[in-house]
């Protein structure tokens, strides 16, 4: 009797062991998935923290290429005349005449 109870206990300390195998090994399954997938957000993120990257330095660029171009666009209001009469004044014409607008230089 002793040594059947002691085969009953042996069967069964064997079936636990064996379940806790299986538990370790699915356990280590899903570690594993979980570790993959985690390596698989780090790298989308470094890929997505690049592409901001260029993209803020693409912006940067447009950014300085309009300041540059709205420089240019206020130097050249600031350059060009303001009304005709101005016009006709840089274009040597005189104000004294009958027309001012006329381009005939002054006498």
């Amino acid at each position: 009797q002793l040594q059947a109870a002691a085969g009953i206990e042996l069967a069964a300390s064997k079936q636990s062991g064996e379940a806790t195998a299986a538990r370790l090994k699915t356990t280590e399954e899903s570690l594993r998935a979980a570790r993959d997938e985690a390596i698989q957000a780090q790298q989308a993120c470094e890929k997505s923290a690049v592409r901001a990257d260029q993209q803020r330095a693409q912006a940067a660029k447009a950014l300085e290429r309009a300041k540059a171009q709205a420089c240019a666009a206020e130097q050249l209001l600031r350059a060009a005349p303001r009304t005709r009469r101005e016009q006709a004044a840089q274009q040597g014409c005189c104000q004294g005449c009958r027309n001012p607008f006329d381009r005939a230089p002054c006498e």
